[in-house]
Formats: C-alpha cells, sequence, structure tokens
C-alpha cells in the first residue's frame, strides 16, 4: 500500500444530460489543471485531443492554457491563469464547485462538485467510485447533437441513419462505459509521484503516456506563485480600491508626499505596486530587485520624455482637462473629477496627500512641460479618440474594412480623418496598448486572429452595413464596456431577477452580464447556463417563459457584432437597408433539445428571404444562413 496522501472526492456532470450523465471520483492532490484536465478525461470516457477550459465563477477566473493561437488575456470579467503552471489545491479546498468544458467548438461543459476533502486517501492514483450513463461520442455537435444522433440511430427509417451508423463504426465508438479497465488505466498511466511538481502541458504529459512513460508528477507544497491576469473589469475595480487604501495608508503613518517627487510617492508603494506600474510602460524589471533599485530604475524611465509621451498619448481631452486643473494648483470638488483620474493614476505619475487631495510630483510636472506642445495636444486628441474608436469597433465589428473606420472616426465634427491620416494614427498608438492588426485594408481585433471566427465574421455579414454610431455613443461605450444609455432595457430583466431573491446590485451586473453575452454572439443556452452558475431556476413553464419573453426584449434590443453593431429590431425594421426581414417575435421551443434560433438575426442567404418566427435547428441541419455547412460546423459553432 502506497503512502497516504491527501485527495478529493468530486462528482463530474455533463450539464443539460437527461437522464443526467455523471461520474464520482477521487483525485490525488498536487497536480496541476493541466493534469486534472487529462485525469477528467479518462474519467468520462474523452480522448483528450481538444482545448479544454476551468471556470470558478465565483471567483471570476478561468484557467486555460495557452495555445499561442491567440494572445493568453482575460474575456470579460474573468481573471486568467495558465493550467499548466496552477496546482488545484487551493481552489478545490476554497470552493464547492466550478465548471469544466472539454472541446470549446461542441462545448461539452460539466458541473464538477468538490464533495470533500480526504486527508488520510491510502493510494496515490485517480480511482472511480460510481458513474450514471456512457460517454458521449465526441464531435457529434454537444450535447443536442448526441441526443439527436441517438434518435436517429433509433429510427431505422430517417434518412441519415445509415450515414451515422457508418460513422459511428468509422470512429469505433464504444458506448458503453468499462469501470474496472478505467480505473486500470487511471491506476497505470495517472499515478501521482510528489516532488518539485511539473509544468507541462496537457498534449506533452500525453506524448509521454503513449510512450509508456506513464505517471504525473505533483507538488507537495501544492501552492501556487504565480497570480492571476487580472481582467480589465477587475483592474478598474483595483485602482480604485488603491486610492482609497493608499490614503488610510498616509494617514496611519502620519507620512506625507509634500517632498513631490514621483520616488517618494514610489517609496509608500509595495514592490509589487510599482512592477506593475512599470509593467503599464513596458519597463523591463526583475523580481530579484531591491526596492530602492526597482523605485530608481522605473523612475528613471517614466521621467523620460517619450515614455511619457507614449502614457498620455491615449488620454482623453476631459482627461488631460482635469490633470491641468490639478497641475495649476485647483481643487477637486467633484467625485466625477476624482474619477476621470482613474487612467492617469494607473500610469503612477500621481499621488494623493494625507488631506486625501491629488497632487502631481514636480519632476512629472517639469517633464510634462517639455512634451506640453500644441503638436502634441492635437496628436493626443486625434490618437485618443481613434483609440476609443477602436474600442468600439472590438465589441461591435471584430473586423472593419478602414473606410468604414474612418466613417466612424468622422462622427467627432471636430476632427477629419481620410486613410492615410487614420493609418498614421493608428501607429501613434503604443504596440503594446494596440489591440488590431491592420490586415489587407482591414482592422481585425487581435483576439480574433488566427481563427476561423476571423472570416466567419466576415462572411456571415457580407451582406449587412455597419453600424456607424455617434460621437456620444462611441465615448460611452469606450468609457463604460457597454451603451449605458440603453440600461433601460435591461431595467425589466434587473426587476425580474430581484423577485427572484436576487440582490438589486447582483442583478444589475447579472443583467449587465447577460446583455454583454449577446453582444457577443451567445445562444439562448448560454444564457440558460449563466443562470445555472448562480443558481437561479424557475418553478414551472409559465415562470420560464416569462423570462424568455422579458429575454426576448433585451435580445431584440442589443447591438450584436453578429449584426455588425445593429440590433435585430433595427434589422428588421430598416426595409431599405436589409430587404426581405420582417419585424418578429422572439420565441422558444420549451419543449425541446434542439436550438430555438431567432431567425430574423440571422443572413438572408442566397436570394431568399428570413422567417420572422422562431426556428428549430438541429446541429446537422444546413445552416439557415446560406453557406452549405452544417449548423454545427457554422453559425452553430
Amino acid at each position: 500500500m502506497e503512502k497516504k496522501m491527501k485527495a478529493y472526492q468530486i462528482k463530474i456532470a455533463i450539464k443539460n444530460s437527461h437522464p443526467p450523465i455523471w461520474r464520482r471520483c477521487i483525485v490525488p492532490s498536487g497536480i496541476t489543471f493541466s493534469q486534472l484536465s487529462i485525469i477528467l478525461n479518462k474519467v468520462m470516457g474523452w480522448s483528450g485531443y481538444h482545448l479544454f477550459e476551468f471556470e470558478f465563477y465565483h471567483l471570476e477566473l478561468q484557467i486555460r492554457e495557452d495555445d499561442k493561437s491567440m494572445d493568453f488575456v482575460p474575456f470579460g470579467n474573468f481573471d486568467l491563469l495558465e493550467a499548466s503552471e496552477t496546482y488545484i489545491n487551493e481552489y478545490l479546498e476554497g470552493q464547492e464547485w466550478f465548471t469544466y468544458t472539454y472541446d470549446l467548438g461542441d462545448d461539452w461543459s460539466h458541473r464538477v462538485t468538490i464533495e470533500k476533502v480526504i486527508r488520510d486517501y491510502a493510494y496515490n492514483y485517480p480511482y472511480v467510485i460510481k458513474y450514471k450513463g456512457n460517454c458521449p461520442m465526441e464531435d457529434c455537435g454537444g450535447i443536442d447533437g448526441y441526443y439527436q444522433t441517438l434518435e436517429i440511430l433509433r429510427d431505422e427509417s430517417h434518412p441519415e441513419h445509415s450515414d451515422r451508423e457508418d460513422w459511428i463504426k468509422y470512429i469505433a465508438y464504444d458506448e458503453e462505459y468499462d469501470l474496472e479497465s478505467i480505473n486500470d488505466d487511471l491506476r497505470n498511466s495517472c499515478f501521482v509521484t510528489l516532488g518539485k511538481g511539473d509544468t507541462r502541458r496537457q498534449i506533452e504529459i500525453y506524448e509521454e503516456i503513449s510512450e509508456s512513460n506513464t505517471g504525473l508528477i505533483g507538488s507537495k507544497s501544492g501552492k501556487n506563485k504565480k497570480k492571476p491576469i487580472k481582467s480589465n473589469w477587475h483592474t478598474t475595480d483595483d485602482t480604485l480600491k488603491k486610492l482609497t487604501n493608499l490614503y488610510n495608508t498616509y494617514i496611519k503613518e502620519n507620512k506625507s508626499i509634500y517632498n513631490n517627487k514621483l520616488a517618494d510617492i514610489f517609496a509608500f508603494y509595495d514592490k509589487e505596486d510599482i512592477r506593475e506600474i512599470a509593467a503599464y510602460h513596458n519597463i523591463y524589471t526583475s523580481s530579484d530587485w531591491k526596492k530602492s533599485v526597482l523605485i530608481d530604475s522605473t523612475v528613471e524611465k517614466m521621467l523620460q520624455p517619450q515614455v511619457m509621451k507614449e502614457a498620455f498619448i491615449l488620454f482623453r481631452d476631459i482627461e488631460i482637462e482635469v490633470f491641468e486643473k490639478v497641475l495649476r494648483g485647483k481643487e477637486l470638488s467633484e467625485l466625477e473629477e476624482i474619477i476621470l483620474l482613474d487612467r492617469i493614476y494607473d500610469t503612477g505619475y500621481i499621488g494623493i496627500q494625507e488631506d486625501e487631495s491629488i497632487e502631481i510630483p514636480s519632476d512629472v510636472i517639469e517633464v510634462y512641460h517639455k512634451i506640453n506642445s500644441s503638436m502634441f495636444q492635437a496628436d493626443r486628441a486625434h490618437t485618443s479618440w481613434l483609440y476609443d474608436c477602436f474600442t468600439f469597433a472590438a465589441l461591435y465589428y471584430g473586423v472593419v474594412p478602414i473606410s468604414v473606420l474612418v466613417k466612424v472616426a468622422n462622427q467627432n465634427k471636430q476632427m477629419s480623418f481620410d486613410k492615410e491620416s487614420l493609418i498614421k494614427y493608428f501607429y501613434m498608438i503604443p504596440e503594446h496598448y494596440r489591440d488590431f492588426e491592420i490586415v489587407e485594408n482591414r482592422l481585425v481585433y487581435k483576439k480574433l486572429l488566427g481563427q476561423e471566427v476571423t472570416k466567419f465574421l466576415e462572411w456571415q455579414g457580407k451582406d449587412k452595413p455597419y453600424y456607424i454610431p455617434g460621437e456620444d455613443e462611441i465615448a460611452d461605450v469606450a468609457i463604460n464596456g457597454y451603451f449605458s444609455q440603453d440600461k433601460k432595457i435591461i431595467d425589466e430583466l434587473i426587476a425580474f431577477f430581484i423577485c427572484h431573491n436576487v440582490s438589486p446590485m447582483d442583478a444589475e451586473i447579472l443583467s449587465t452580464l447577460i446583455q454583454q453575452e449577446i453582444s457577443m454572439g451567445c445562444e439562448l443556452c448560454d444564457i440558460f447556463d449563466i443562470l445555472s452558475e448562480v443558481d437561479i431556476s424557475f418553478k414551472n413553464e409559465k415562470e420560464t417563459q416569462k423570462f424568455v419573453d422579458i429575454l426576448s426584449n433585451v435580445w431584440n434590443n442589443t447591438r450584436t457584432i453578429v449584426n455588425r453593431g445593429y440590433t435585430p429590431n433595427e434589422m428588421a425594421e430598416n426595409n431599405n437597408i436589409f430587404s426581405g426581414i420582417r419585424k418578429g417575435k422572439f420565441k422558444v421551443d420549451l419543449d425541446s433539445n434542439t436550438t430555438s434560433i431567432p431567425v430574423f438575426g440571422m443572413p438572408n442567404g442566397i436570394g431568399g428571404t428570413i422567417d420572422c418566427n422562431s426556428k428549430k435547428i438541429y446541429p446537422n441541419d444546413p445552416c439557415p444562413c446560406g453557406s452549405g455547412k452544417k449548423y454545427k460546423k457554422c453559425c452553430g459553432r
């Protein structure tokens, strides 16, 4: 018998499976999330050749591997960790459940419940205790495609019956779950030896196992040294907290920053805070440096005119106005003015006095006067405005011709852009702040580079014009991340959640999150997944239909990336632009496992019109957009 070790008893259930498909098993501690993904795949019956992701909803944290196909950056309001470098102990002992997604295309989503911590597990390998249901076949279009396939296999008269049978034989699918064989495999290939730990990625471990180099190396301590990459959402929250905490620290220590030098401000910061400021300016630092060395090196670089220019080039007129008001010694009396200094505070160029007033160090003022020419201010005004236009384009276009973005930029009547000037100011944006790349007279959002979704977005909207927002709309989205003036659209949704025992603040956050998901092109099932994550359920079909009716109003009035910034209602009402589309009602078939889509929100297809009612569509049906592809390989991805 092996030496006893800590382990976790968990239950893994495939979401939306009826009857439920689940496994109860034990996994040893000290392993990484990459290693855990291999264990979960073997436990469930997955082959493991697809991408995976872990999500801890209540921590607003996602854990996945950097697959090099796109920037390893957080999405939405979720922070991000690298799975191969993060050990499970901290999270499996601090949370009640998490979500494991296998195959990000078919979206096999599992709810993993942490049932208990076992302090004296007698073995050093994973072990399946109990199971229910067989593992679905892969690449079938997710849970809906799985049930559709089973239905077709049972119906010999179905036109696809023969093809599905041949496919099942071709992929050598074996539906029977062999508990004894699975446990033998776990015992022989996934036994854990504790040591310094192993940060290899999933594919590397699979390759070793395939060559009979079995076993996993775990960490004795299981402690995580790296902190999550913070989302923009959390970075903003942290800035406000730092402003408060910094002031409280000054009061507590009875110290002041009246010496008015940048280095004096940094003396009150932690090393981690200084390194964050240095990273903002793309300044190299080392974790081995003493605090004094870190301060001297960072301050020296920050006080170089070019570094300050690159930081200030993205600040808006209203932010510069407040900054220069402080520079002239004027007090800020309104909270709105103080909030406008958030982004400048992030640069590290301002500090807070004991009396809570904002002060700009004298050496910062000196350098600012050097760069503060009329030419710089003109470049700053144009570049910062263009940067806000890019923010809008990222959220509502994804891919956009330069000619269209010129139209967007020219909504600011105080400026004038053509293709050449737009490209000129584009390259004035520091490279590490650019979210777009210029590709063949188009600007492409970096998160879409190298992915099929780029071509998909271009094709899906090829017959649609781009929504051109007004100047106020662009500024609103850039500052708030969404159309704040459209909040009235989701007020009914907020009220609905409050009636379901959700606090007003959480109801507003949840409603905003749902609208953002709709904006990025989610499906109805994704919305219900969000509700499941926060444990919101409905008592009966009437209550569910009420939610769907409210949601339909939000859905039909939300600007989406699929429609190039237009809402479904605008598309339906503007017959001059969108011929053949009528205003319709968003409907849902509550009794079906198929997907019900608001088809007026889809492209015309080839020479046809769009039915304004809802339509059930299966993963293997032809896509209603007219591409000729199956739905699961096209709009249903």
